[in-house]
C-alpha cells in the first residue's frame, strides 16, 4: 500500500458519503500510521549517519508507538489495588507478560502514576540523565523496562508493551490501578481516639 499524500487525503475526506467511506479511510490511515512507524524504526536502526545510541533509538521507537499503544491496548486480567504503586506491583504486572515468554520493553503511564515510582529508589530505578531521552518522555527504567511518561495516558492505567520479536506480534496490555485509601486502623490518630 502506498502512503496517502495530503491531496489524496483531502479528496477522500471531501468524498465521504457513507459510514463505510469513513471506515475505509480510517482503516487506510491506521495502516499508513503502522507503515510509517515501521519505516521510521527501520530508518533509525539502519542509519549510522544519525549517530543515535541504542537506548535513544528505543526511546524514539517507543514514543512513536504512543498512538498505537493507546488505541490497541487490551485490558489485562491483573489489577493493582493500592494507595500507591509499589515495586511489587510493577513486578507482578511485568510477570504477567513474562509468563507468556515475552519481554516487557516499556511501561507507559501518566505523571500521576509515575509519581509513585519516584519513591522506589536507585536499587529499583535507573534514572535517565540524557536530555534527548527525558524530552521523549523516557525518564527512568524499572527492572529493565523503559518507563514512558505521557499526559495522553489516562491516570489510573499502566500500559505494558512487549515489542514484536520473531513471529510474536506487538503485545499491549493495560493494567488498571485502583487507588484504595489507607485503612483507618493504621492511622495512629484514630487508635488514640477509640474509647477505652
Amino acid at each position: 500500500m502506498g502512503l496517502i499524500n495530503d491531496q489524496e487525503f483531502t479528496n477522500r475526506l471531501r468524498n465521504i458519503k457513507t459510514v463505510r467511506d469513513l471506515m475505509l479511510l480510517q482503516a487506510d490511515l491506521r495502516d499508513e500510521m503502522s507503515e510509517r512507524l515501521r519505516l521510521l524504526a527501520n530508518h533509525v536502526t539502519a542509519s549510522v549517519d544519525l549517530n543515535i545510541s541504542a537506548p535513544e533509538t528505543e526511546a524514539i521507537e517507543l514514543i512513536s508507538l504512543l498512538p498505537v499503544v493507546i488505541e490497541q491496548a487490551v485490558p489485562a486480567a491483573h489489577e493493582i489495588h493500592c494507595n500507591y504503586v509499589s515495586p511489587d506491583d510493577i513486578e507482578a504486572v511485568m510477570r504477567t507478560v513474562e509468563e507468556q515468554n515475552r519481554f516487557v520493553n516499556a511501561l507507559y503511564m501518566n505523571a500521576r502514576d509515575y509519581a509513585d515510582l519516584r519513591k522506589f529508589g536507585r536499587e529499583v530505578l535507573d534514572f535517565e540523565t540524557r536530555t534527548a531521552m527525558v524530552h521523549a518522555g523516557a525518564l527512568v527504567k524499572v527492572y529493565g523496562a523503559q518507563v514512558m511518561v505521557n499526559k495522553d495516558i489516562p491516570a489510573g492505567w499502566i500500559y505494558v508493551v512487549s515489542l514484536p520479536i520473531g513471529d510474536k506480534p506487538l503485545l499491549i496490555q493495560k493494567v488498571h490501578v485502583v487507588r484504595v485509601p489507607p485503612s483507618k486502623s493504621s492511622d495512629p490518630v484514630s487508635k488514640s481516639s477509640a474509647p477505652t
